[in-house]
């Protein structure tokens, strides 16, 4: 059980507003806040390598924490500067060659999409998606057949889509990658720090994640998974330094045998110690725990919400999680969230250039986002749904 009044007195943020943004940037704890602060102090009067030799230890329970939250190996675990990084560092790795194949889905985030059609325009790759079933849920036959008669040179999916409550069965993706021995790339932005996750069960050779979401970590953090299979092939990022590699001869060098050959000498230990206390306490906490509290107050959410008339529901899946999105049929988005903000709630809009291909399916332009986190109560779900009715 998790001990809701507990987290929100240390979480100073939550207290003055009704905080629904998670899925954007969530709110720290205070000893996240404060383990930053605390490094900072000392860099400040020590030097910046002094107070990194002397945190040296702290620095690596990074990876521990990491290790155990993703039921992985701390020699799979690569410090990122951001999701967005670890997955361009990835797509880097690959040997492109023209006409390869990047199996992807409809709701992938724009900016893996962005990434796609810059491969497409360098070297002449192409981009095919799984379809979605009118369900929401991915076509996993439609998968099967273009995997095995595509052969694609990767597939990429998006666990939880940015604009919709959607979980998408990257399981059973996993599994057609490895009967087919296909690369696999899972953007876990979303989902990391809201749902339980468990390497071995996906299958997949790469994993990024982002900080500052549902990991309630600092900006300007993230993580890579590598797995074992993906390290013993050699690859690594175009982008290297004596951090990820050894300059071995003039002409040579010898990359890192773990998945720190994807990270950068220059980093913010500041940060990184501060998200290793963001992981620590999920750890602490149980994630199990975590995922079935935020997805039953995102039920609750959901349920008020779409009792009210006008109010349609945009989120579709067999399962679905702590993201909640929705539109008005008779009030603009704008118009919605400029009296959202006056309540002070705090919610993020989700556009169609976000999210392209979905929502042209769904016939909207934009929707309102709202995502809880542990730190909500089932009154402030209360308090918003009466604030969106007041406003129809």
């Amino acid at each position: 059980m998790i001990d809701v009044q507990a987290i929100r007195k240390q979480t100073a943020g939550c207290h003055d507003k009704l905080f629904f943004n998670s899925a954007g940037a969530s709110l720290v704890s205070d000893a996240v806040w404060q383990t930053a602060v605390d490094y900072l102090n000392a860099e400040r009067t020590m030097g910046g390598y002094e107070t990194a030799a002397a945190h040296e230890g702290e620095l690596a329970q990074f990876y521990t924490e990491a290790a155990q939250l993703l039921s992985c190996g701390v020699h799979n675990i690569a410090y990122t500067a951001s999701a967005t990084d670890g997955y361009g560092k990835v797509l880097s790795s690959i040997d492109w060659q023209p006409h390869d194949v990047i199996l992807t889905s409809e709701v992938d985030y724009v900016s893996n999409y962005l990434q796609f059609i810059s491969l497409t325009q360098r070297y002449a790759v192409s981009i095919e998606r799984i379809p979605s079933m009118p369900s929401g849920d991915l076509d996993i036959e439609a998968a099967a057949s273009i995997i095995s008669s595509r052969k694609p040179r990767l597939v990429a999916v998006t666990h939880i889509p940015t604009n919709s409550g959607l979980v998408q069965d990257v399981v059973a993706v996993g599994e057609l990658c490895r009967k087919y021995g296909v690369s696999y790339l899972i953007d876990g932005c979303q989902s990391l720090g809201q749902i339980s996750v468990d390497m071995k069960q996906l299958h997949c050779d790469y994993y990024v994640a982002s900080g500052r979401k549902y990991m309630r970590g600092p900006r300007g953090v993230g993580l890579l998974y590598v797995s074992d299979a993906a390290l013993s092939t050699g690859n690594g990022p175009l982008t290297h330094d004596a951090h990820g590699s050894t300059w071995v001869t003039a002409d040579t060098y010898k990359i890192n045998d773990n998945a720190s050959r994807y990270e950068l000498f220059e980093h913010s230990p500041a940060l990184k110690l501060a998200f290793t206390q963001a992981i620590r306490d999920i750890n602490t906490i149980g994630i199990t725990d975590i995922e079935a509290y935020v997805a039953n107050i995102a039920d609750r959410l959901r349920g008020g919400l779409s009792q009210l008339d006008g109010v349609s529901i945009l989120d579709h899946g067999t399962k679905l999680c702590g993201i909640v999105t929705f539109t008005v049929t008779s009030v603009s988005t704008e118009s919605i969230s400029r009296q959202l903000m006056a309540a002070g709630v705090s919610h993020s809009i989700s556009r169609r250039s976000s999210a392209l291909i979905d929502f042209d399916r769904k016939g909207v332009q934009a929707a309102i986002r709202l995502s809880p986190h542990i730190f909500n109560t089932d009154s402030e779900v209360t308090k918003i749904v009466s604030i969106v009715q007041q406003s129809l």
